[in-house]
């Protein structure tokens, strides 16, 4: 196979937010809070996007009753969790190596206004002005590391896999995902006419194309090219983007789900490449269980827990950057939704619906010590009645982004002033019901 030049021109698109996506300048005036103790454990962060909002007392903060299937099982893990060994049997054997969070709250019940703050650590704003100066957490992520990029990096920071981010807000556009999918993968970079008329054929492109003449960001625009260039002539990009067979069946196969297979076996061979990768964002749809519930869950959940207890095997198997590290020591691993389902009896159609004054999540690996389990709900999953944590409140996503950050050793109190609208960002900011965003510490400790 080869690669045409609409092909190449794709390729450069998907490195950003799109060749005619408005471009904000770039920024100065980074704040930061010297004293904030970061921990400074992971290099890497694989984010998964349960889309739509999983069920709590079916999965993470598991509440069998008369309605719960005979499959689901039920047993008592070492750390005195409830979960369901019949659909999750791979992980009921990893519980030592990850982490629940059970006292999860939301503020928003809404998909739109959840998804955005889960993308961006910042609630949503009714204005689309400010909205688009926000960038998503993937984008900060490779702000913040731009300058330790060396040559060696030629696959972009951030990553998006079968779910496409916003665009890098204020942000400079070399800070936007690379957006991969099942159906949008590279498997072969070679130019049909060899490396010199490639080569002269580009140089002729950034002088000559249109689309530069057109852009509000030429600058920006080149550095999708060079990018795009880039991984043309690294011998390492084709091997990190093809998944053997063997490998994807190990994940879960080419079935219901596989795009979870693909996926996480895809954001190991990323960030096992050493050659940039190190935020990934996963989106895992279909968890919106109005109707059906187990039927669904039936379907999904295997799948979720054979692809990423392989992930957690592969990152635990593959020695780190750091002397006597694992990937999995450098990587944190967080797998959550927008919200939780309604607790108890299922609805009229079998289902349940959007609720948020509790749920759980999962969270693993870059030096979070496993087979904790932070906080408690009541009997049924409907009330929180001990948050489990130093705060003494309910979990915010936004304390799950400050959790983040301070494992890869990103100042999560850090902002920026000299915004396009002249309203501070902060990198994580408050949620209106939740005191200050904090790391939640007890899963360090």
């Amino acid at each position: 196979m080869t690669m045409e030049r609409r092909t190449f021109l794709k390729l450069c698109a998907a490195l950003g937010v799109g060749l005619s996506a408005p471009a904000f300048p770039v920024l100065a005036g980074v704040r930061k809070r010297r004293d904030t103790p970061l921990h400074e454990t992971a290099r890497n962060c694989i984010f998964i996007n349960m889309l739509g909002g999983p069920s709590h007392v079916d999965t993470f903060d598991f509440k069998p009753g008369t309605w719960t299937p005979d499959t689901f099982g039920g047993t008592t893990l070492p750390n005195g969790a409830a979960w369901p060994d019949g659909i999750m049997p791979r992980l009921a054997q990893l519980s030592d190596r990850f982490s629940l969070i059970r006292s999860m709250y939301a503020g928003e019940r809404n998909h739109q206004r959840a998804q955005y703050l889960i993308e961006t650590a910042n609630p949503f704003n009714p204005a689309s002005l400010l909205r688009a100066e926000i960038p998503p957490m993937g984008s900060l992520v490779s702000h913040e590391f731009a300058g330790s990029r060396t040559a060696d990096d030629v696959l972009p920071t951030f990553f998006s896999i079968n779910h496409r981010s916003r665009g890098t807000g204020m942000l400079a556009r070399e800070h936007g995902s690379y957006f991969v999918s099942k159906q949008l993968s590279l498997d072969s970079l070679a130019h049909p006419h060899g490396d010199q008329i490639f080569d002269r054929r580009l140089t002729a492109l950034f002088e000559m194309d249109p689309l530069k003449r057109r852009s509000d960001d030429p600058v920006g625009l080149n550095h999708l090219w060079e990018s795009g260039a880039k991984l043309m002539s690294d011998e390492r990009v084709v091997d990190t983007f093809t998944i053997d067979s063997a490998t994807l069946e190990r994940y879960g196969g080419d079935s219901y789900g596989s795009n979870i297979a693909f996926s996480l076996a895809l954001a190991y061979q990323l960030l096992a490449s050493e050659a940039g990768a190190r935020f990934i964002h996963v989106g895992y749809s279909d968890w919106d269980h109005h109707f059906g519930v187990y039927n669904n869950l039936s379907l999904l959940l295997p799948r979720f827990d054979q692809a990423l207890a392989a992930l957690i095997h592969d990152l635990a198997a593959t020695p780190g950057k750091s002397v006597g590290k694992t990937m999995l020591d450098e990587t944190v691993i967080v797998a959550i939704g927008e919200f939780g389902r309604t607790p108890g009896a299922l609805n009229s159609l079998e289902g349940r619906d959007h609720f948020s004054d509790a749920f759980a999540a999962l969270i693993a690996g870059g030096g979070v010590r496993g087979g904790r389990v932070i906080g408690e709900t009541n009997a049924l999953g409907s009330e929180i009645v001990d948050p489990g944590w130093q705060a003494g409140r309910p979990v915010s996503f936004s304390d799950v982004a400050a959790t983040i950050y301070s494992a890869m050793g990103i100042d999560y109190r850090g902002s920026i002033d000299d915004t396009p609208s002249g309203r501070r960002y902060l990198y994580v900011a408050r949620e209106a019901w939740a005191g200050f965003p904090e790391p939640i510490e007890e899963l360090f400790a």
